[in-house]
């Protein structure tokens, strides 16, 4: 059967994501790959940064959050102006 046979829902099929350019992203989703590339890079990455290190581009979280250095703030249960790096707690201001 191909996508066309399957009414364009190939991507329904256990083990595979939906994603690529124009595919809408949850909020869940976007906010644990900027943190985890927060984590690898150690620091709040730059637009540029995350756009090389990080799974999405820039427009998503513009779209939301209007401004990039406001995306820190959305992450869920931290202070304002505070994230967490790495498994051992280590945050910034």
């Amino acid at each position: 059967m191909n996508n066309l046979e399957a009414g364009g829902k190939l991507w329904q099929r256990p083990g595979w994501k939906a994603g690529g350019p124009g595919m809408a992203q949850p909020e869940s989703a976007l906010l644990l790959d900027w943190a985890g590339t927060a984590r690898k890079l150690g620091k709040v990455p730059s637009v540029y940064e995350y756009e090389r290190a990080g799974r999405f581009s820039n427009v998503p979280f513009q779209t939301r959050y209007r401004r990039w250095k406001d995306v820190p703030e959305r992450l869920p249960g931290l202070p304002a102006r505070t994230a967490w790096i790495g498994n051992g707690g280590t945050c910034w201001r």
